[in-house]
């Protein structure tokens, strides 16, 4: 991915660098990043998404001339805490039954098979 950015020319969004350093600071903490094993918790969906808009303004000026003036950058080496962070009414803003109203499918003979 590094190598075809460079010889295409492209600007590149290493988010994977990032998080591994974010996921490493983070240490023992890391747990309050996800609400499980896989999915992000409000506060790790917070540090991801500051990950992503770090790496716009870094690497992509196209980009980065439309973000507003007062964005904070995220050190990766220390993260922002999750105290002061608040989701809407306490949810993650996603439907219970998923995004857009719409539940998720289950594939076909039900779940598991």
């Amino acid at each position: 991915m590094r190598e075809f950015a460079a010889e295409e020319k492209v600007p590149l969004v290493d988010q994977w660098a990032m998080s591994k350093q974010l996921w490493t600071t983070l240490g023992d903490k890391v747990n309050s990043a996800f609400g499980d094993q896989t999915h992000l918790s409000g506060y790790g969906g917070y540090l991801l998404a500051k990950v992503v808009v770090t790496g716009i303004k870094r690497n992509v000026p196209a980009l980065a001339k439309y973000m507003v003036d007062d964005f904070t950058e995220i050190d990766t080496a220390n993260p922002d805490g999750p105290a002061g962070l608040s989701s809407p009414a306490g949810g993650t803003g996603i439907p219970p039954q998923g995004r857009g109203g719409r539940g998720a499918a289950a594939p076909k003979g039900g779940r598991g098979n």
